[in-house]
């Protein structure tokens, strides 16, 4: 099969398939390739004409990462296109086992979702009986954004130890104030290096609030949030001992 991938999210999984030579092109943000391949734009501005040109067999498209209109106009010129949308880690589960049966490599991907639910199961056995550790999350800074429960990156939060405390809210991403972020009475600050690239100065600007001088503050690695498939497996191992470990500095602190 000739596949393209218009998510680096799909890229990793397709390579986690082991079926890395099926990819005919992939976005310029893919991870690199031992071999050349052809890059056809942003997953937010693609080069419909060079998906077009190279014949695709499929193609994988991530419904939040690319825009509608342009999975429109490949679908207008009589391409297959196989569109996902994430908001939990079942949604990633589901992918997974789709994206397998396409390409021919089932136990591939039964492997790979056993790992991610065998992770989860880890961290809900880990934390079974212990109330969650309340959590911030900010995806952006000055608007501050955080998102609600309906969300992946909220959902792998709360499968790794930890509460989102903007979890009610009606909207998937929030915008908010400080007010609204004291009100919440957060237990652990998560500031993730992408979209917006949080860095260690920024937690000394949080410090200088009170309640944010006693709690933890965290950056993560933007990956964990941003992409899904093996990075899931990823994120619920490296969160779930994150929030651990918060747990005890906020015991400390307080």
């Amino acid at each position: 099969m000739k596949v393209v991938s218009l998510s680096p999210s799909f890229t990793e999984i397709i390579f986690s398939l082991r079926k890395g030579g099926d990819l005919e092109a992939v976005t310029d943000l893919c991870p690199a390739l031992e071999r050349d391949i052809l890059r056809v734009g942003s997953p937010k501005v693609l080069q419909i004409d060079r998906i077009s040109e190279c014949k695709p067999d499929l193609i994988f498209a991530d419904i939040h990462e690319n825009r509608p209109e342009e999975i429109t106009a490949l679908k207008e010129k009589g391409l297959k296109v196989q569109s996902f949308e994430i908001r939990s880690i079942e949604s990633v589960l589901d992918a997974v086992a789709e994206i397998s049966r396409l390409l021919g490599a089932r136990e591939e991907g039964e492997n790979l979702i056993r790992r991610i639910q065998d992770q989860r199961n880890q961290n809900r056995d880990r934390f079974q009986g212990r109330e969650a550790l309340q959590t911030l999350i900010l995806l952006w800074d000055r608007p501050y954004l955080t998102v609600n429960f309906n969300t992946y990156v909220s959902q792998l939060v709360e499968a790794s130890g930890g509460f989102n405390v903007f979890h009610e809210e009606p909207v998937p991403e929030i915008p908010i104030e400080l007010e609204d972020m004291i009100d919440k009475k957060p237990e652990l600050l998560l500031l993730p290096t992408t979209p917006y690239s949080f860095q260690p100065r920024h937690l000394t600007q949080f410090k200088q609030y009170r309640v944010f001088s006693q709690i933890p503050i965290r950056l993560v690695d933007g990956r964990l949030f941003s992409r899904f498939g093996p990075a899931t497996y990823e994120a619920l191992k490296i969160l779930g001992g994150l929030i651990d470990h918060a747990r005890e500095a906020y015991r400390r602190i307080r």
